[in-house]
């Protein structure tokens, strides 16, 4: 059985701090990859033999934007409320195909 998700939760490369939406570490400043993950999840039931294990596929939240760089058609996005909350929250994009990064305020 397999089901998408948000990203399960990460860990800043340097400190090893929780990180949250972007991937910059609030600690240590430290930019990090949000990758994609696969998490197996095993339940063992009273009264029922052996185990029942499921995959979930975590996929990152895509947008249709094209990116400046390559021209790709998707990029992922995260969002962060930075500033003062009567002001628009961050947009943080990232290119699937190239890598390419921007902030949008």
């Amino acid at each position: 059985m397999s089901s998408e998700l948000s990203p399960p939760v990460q860990f800043c490369t340097e400190c090893k701090s929780l990180l949250g939406e972007i991937p910059i570490c609030g600690r240590c400043n430290t930019a990090n990859e949000l990758k994609d993950k696969e998490i197996t999840i095993e339940r063992n039931y009273p009264g029922r033999r052996g185990w029942d294990q499921e995959i979930i596929k975590a996929a990152r939240a895509t947008m249709n934007i094209e990116c400046s760089q390559c021209g790709a058609q998707k990029m992922y996005y995260t969002s962060r409320q930075m500033r003062s909350a009567d002001e628009g929250e961050t947009v943080f994009l990232e290119c699937p195909k190239c890598g390419y990064k921007t902030v949008q305020n």
